[in-house]
């Protein structure tokens, strides 16, 4: 059940932030693959190890935000579907 209690402003305003974590989740996810992660093979095992837990945190985050505002939307927090950070 949606928060009633939104002005239209709050509304578009969390509608324009939702938007915001899923580009910034989309940016993380492309970071993580091995290709990106990995330097296509030229970085050392504890760079990608260093690299893996900053952007796995920064994902951590984003999920963590998506869920507070989908909260306030929705009336229920929940995680992104892979359609919504894909699409």
């Amino acid at each position: 059940m949606a928060n009633i209690t939104l002005t239209p402003s709050e509304r578009k305003d969390l509608e324009q932030t939702k938007k915001e974590c899923l580009e910034h989740l989309l940016e993380i996810e492309c970071k993580l693959s091995p290709e990106n992660l990995t330097c296509d093979g030229e970085l050392s095992r504890s760079e990608i190890n260093r690299r893996y837990r900053i952007l796995d945190e920064a994902r951590k985050t984003e999920i963590k935000n998506f869920k507070m505002i989908t909260h306030m939307l929705e009336g229920t927090p929940r995680e992104p579907t892979f359609n919504e950070i894909w699409d």
